[in-house]
């Protein structure tokens, strides 16, 4: 087991996000393979430092200490402190050298499942709202890549175990949503949904969603949703898939009317 990650910040995202970030932290964890990512304001030490603590913090959880830390040539006095007093050692890369930091193909990585994401939500979709997307992001990102130890299992359930879908079921990102406004909290004669954006899946509670509302511009977390993305359809059944159907079903008949007629008399004993 190597025990390494490594670190560095994406570029500047075109819009800034209504929780005031503009960059994205990713964090690449070596024996896992597990991509951790984190929306930051601003590169500056103080920032760098609370968001590499917080990702530090998620390895923890997941039982994972790393003992070698590499990062861009860019390191404040701070940001070094606060690598020693994680118990790990760190190495710059060199400057203008992107190939010595795995994190920079990591970055590459995120990005584009990222932007796949982006490409997906609904034309009016508030981009300031991209930062909040980036959680699931993380967690969708991992299910899709394997393990380095166990090649078996993804990064993802490497460090969390198996993904409950039933307890945390995803739905497409930035999908327009009609949420359900319980009779307790609305007025009498209030329409009964709220529309909004879908944001993730809530890892609180029990097969909740997390929907940004349209008209109070707040968040709020409901079991009762309905999407409206205009690529959804229901499925029907073709011609074709009904005269292929009516072929197997006919096959099953002729083949249990064949076996019954030939099946084996018993011999009658005196």
């Amino acid at each position: 087991m190597q025990r390494k990650m490594y670190m560095d910040q994406t570029g500047k995202f075109p819009q800034k996000s209504n929780r005031v970030n503009k960059y994205v932290t990713v964090l690449i964890e070596m024996d896992s393979d597990a991509i951790l990512v984190e929306a930051m304001k601003n590169r500056n030490s103080g920032e760098m430092v609370r968001v590499y603590q917080k990702l530090v913090d998620r390895l923890k959880a997941y039982g994972v200490a790393p003992n070698h830390h590499v990062l861009d040539n860019e390191c404040s006095k701070e940001f070094k402190e606060a690598i020693r007093s994680n118990g790990m050692t760190f190495q710059l890369a060199d400057a203008h050298d992107h190939r010595r930091n795995v994190a920079e193909k990591a970055i590459q990585v995120f990005k584009a499942h990222f932007i796949s994401i982006l490409c997906g939500t609904d034309d009016n979709f508030p981009m300031p709202l991209w930062a909040r997307l980036v959680e699931q992001a993380d967690h969708t990102l991992n299910m899709l890549r394997p393990s380095r130890v166990v090649p078996k299992v993804s990064a993802f359930a490497y460090l969390n175990g198996e993904h409950n879908y039933n307890q945390q079921p995803f739905a497409l990102l930035g999908c327009k949503v009609e949420m359900h406004v319980m009779p307790a909290v609305r007025e009498s004669w209030a329409a009964h949904t709220a529309t909004g954006y879908y944001i993730g899946t809530s890892w609180e509670h029990y097969r909740n969603h997390k929907v940004y509302i349209k008209d109070t511009r707040s968040v709020r977390t409901g079991a009762t949703v309905f999407f409206k993305h205009k690529y959804l359809t229901m499925p029907t059944v073709t011609t074709s898939d009904a005269l292929i159907k009516a072929a197997e079903d006919m096959s099953q008949a002729v083949k249990g009317s064949f076996q019954r007629v030939n099946r084996p008399k018993k011999l009658l004993s005196n």
